[in-house]
């Protein structure tokens, strides 16, 4: 069975951080009722405005994409990263000493955090019309151009009825997000993304149900 919400853009609650660097919007968490101390996993928007630290999560596995400009990252080790838009998802410990430099001032960048040893996952984006497998929880997000997702029919019909179509579409607007997750089966959703389409992928780790 297929489970699937929305969540536009417009009902996301920008949070000013503490230094004042930048704003986040949180899409999607679990529990919904978890903080940020206790949460499995965590999915969300920034806006960096100011270099600085990045905040620590003890025990979270992060993954972090760019939606546009330049960031550039520099561990306690010295290492540096430049991202851009084009480079794959960063994959760094929670608990590591980072801090961000905007060579070309503000970007926006798109976050996920997963409680390590409950959970893993892969963070990706997507551009061409394609078929995507959900074995666990996935959250699609359209960031620049629209996106037609085509998902399975959820339900059966009225006795005496007569069967509607065996599936429905939803349309994300530039911002809104699509969460589904799936229990005993591998339903297929369609993507029809009209410019670039983040894909958070999930699961438990031993596991591939959402409970």
């Amino acid at each position: 069975m297929l489970y699937w919400q929305t969540i536009p853009y417009h009902r996301l609650t920008p949070t000013p951080w503490k230094n004042g660097g930048g704003l986040t919007r949180e899409i999607a968490r679990f529990p919904a009722n978890s903080s940020l101390d206790d949460f499995e996993w965590r999915i969300s928007s920034a806006e960096v405005a100011a270099s600085g630290p990045f905040s620590r999560f003890p025990g979270v596995d992060r993954h972090l994409l760019l939606l546009d400009g330049q960031l550039q990252l520099q561990e306690e080790a010295g290492t540096v990263l430049m991202l851009s838009p084009d480079h794959p998802a960063h994959a760094f410990a929670g608990e590591a000493s980072i801090t961000a430099t905007l060579p070309g001032g503000p970007v926006r960048d798109f976050n996920l955090m997963l409680r390590r040893g409950r959970w893993h996952g892969t963070l990706t984006s997507e551009q061409q019309t394609g078929a995507l497998v959900v074995t666990g929880t996935v959250l699609l997000h359209a960031t620049e151009a629209p996106c037609i997702v085509t998902l399975p029919r959820t339900h059966q019909p009225m006795p005496g009825t007569e069967p509607p179509s065996q599936t429905q579409t939803v349309l994300l607007h530039p911002g809104d997000s699509l969460l589904c997750w799936s229990r005993n089966d591998t339903p297929t959703l369609q993507l029809h993304p009209a410019g670039r389409l983040i894909i958070a992928q999930l699961h438990r780790c031993g596991d591939h149900d959402v409970e």
